[in-house]
């Protein structure tokens, strides 16, 4: 059994380094392939990436954004049969997650979980054990630690690479996914609080938290590019007439 792992990052190299560090510290003797994607960082990412021998690193030659990137790291672990892909700025406290996650995907209908802060976490809808797991339902998604099969990236694909530099391509790859029968039948368009959007583990807080570091974008950027998302968001799924997405990158666009 393969598991694999891909971190996308842009200008956060401490943060990075954190991020890998407690990975070192914790499950990586699981983990088949360790994959960082640079979306072409100017603050030495590239040159540290290049020393460490126990990473396969891809170095964009253009910052693309998070859809793009995030199908760099995608497009190497199409062979895995369990998968990770997370932001730079996740921390692992203790040993078990990999265990955790991979037994929740393959105990459960369900192949696509998202780090929700377990039972504590984020907008709690409900818990329920399903053989044996017991699993957080949550009315809220954030995209920094997703989950996925072989099945999904054979299925589903990468993300749509028409979104921008940051938005909601998370969450319209999660929709595919449920869509396709993969994940929880969510529904992300429907804003009352007892609609589900993205499952986790319980126990996920125990395992999993965020490094607090500012984001690239200035505030104001950062609303002007989510405004941007929204519209990309309506955009792309009034057009989408398949769930599966190839794996576009800059590289082979």
């Amino acid at each position: 059994m393969e598991i694999g792992l891909g971190i996308i990052t842009y200008n956060r190299k401490d943060c990075l380094i954190q991020c890998i560090n407690s990975i070192r510290q914790t499950d990586a003797f699981l983990l088949s392939k360790i994959i960082v994607a640079d979306d072409a960082s100017t603050d030495g990412t590239a040159e540290w990436l290049k020393q460490q021998k126990d990473i396969i690193s891809i170095l964009g030659r253009k910052n693309v954004g998070v859809a793009r990137n995030s199908n760099r790291a995608l497009s190497l672990l199409r062979n895995v049969d369990y998968g990770f892909l997370i932001n730079d700025d996740v921390k692992f406290n203790k040993p078990g997650w990999v265990r955790k996650y991979v037994n929740a995907m393959f105990k459960s209908p369900y192949h696509h979980f998202g780090f929700m802060g377990g039972q504590l976490g984020i907008n709690l809808v409900k818990v329920e054990t399903i053989r044996g797991v017991k699993i957080s339902f949550h009315n809220q998604m954030m995209g920094s630690f997703l989950t996925f099969t072989k099945k999904i990236l054979e299925r589903v694909g990468g993300f749509n690479a028409n979104y921008g530099k940051y938005g909601f391509e998370h969450s319209e790859w999660t929709e595919r996914i449920s869509l396709a029968g993969l994940g929880y039948p969510c529904d992300l368009n429907n804003q009352t609080p007892e609609k589900i959007k993205i499952i986790d583990i319980a126990e996920s807080l125990e395992y999993i938290s965020d490094i607090p570091f500012n984001s690239v974008y200035s505030e104001p950027q950062k609303l002007e590019l989510l405004q941007q998302g929204l519209i990309l968001n309506s955009q792309v799924v009034r057009d989408r007439k398949t769930l599966y997405q190839p794996f576009i990158t800059e590289e082979n666009a």
